[in-house]
């Protein structure tokens, strides 16, 4: 199976949008101080299949993933940015889901969907 948490890792490694550091961890935000963060992406997969096979063996494997943007700003140049990596990546970008507001913790919450194909590794 393809490691698709090292590949995020490494897309974004260094998310600096507009000069500001914004964390980007699978799950939930790994930020040592959450409660002071007032922007963070974080990433899940839901779906994951093989969509070739040669010689009995699956060789294609397809990954859908979400990257959930939280923020309490206008997360509209973040948004930009994580679409530009993912394509530059050969990830597609599937869309948005609908955008939602947190009033327990005062952040806007914009889900995005991407589809990632990659060589299966066994």
């Amino acid at each position: 199976m393809n490691n698709l948490n090292k590949l995020i890792k490494q897309i974004f490694s260094d998310f600096i949008v507009d000069g500001v550091s914004i964390p980007f961890s699978y799950l939930f935000c790994e930020d040592d101080d959450d409660a002071a963060v007032d922007t963070y992406c974080v990433y899940y997969k839901y779906g994951d299949k093989f969509e070739t096979y040669s010689n009995d063996r699956p060789n294609i494997e397809g990954i859908s993933f979400t990257v959930d943007i939280y923020s309490k700003n206008d997360y509209t140049k973040i948004r930009e940015e994580i679409i530009k990596r993912m394509l530059e990546n050969n990830i597609l970008w599937t869309g948005d889901a609908t955008e939602d507001y947190e009033q327990d913790t005062g952040l806007f919450h914009l889900p995005m969907g991407f589809y990632f194909f990659g060589n299966v590794k066994i």
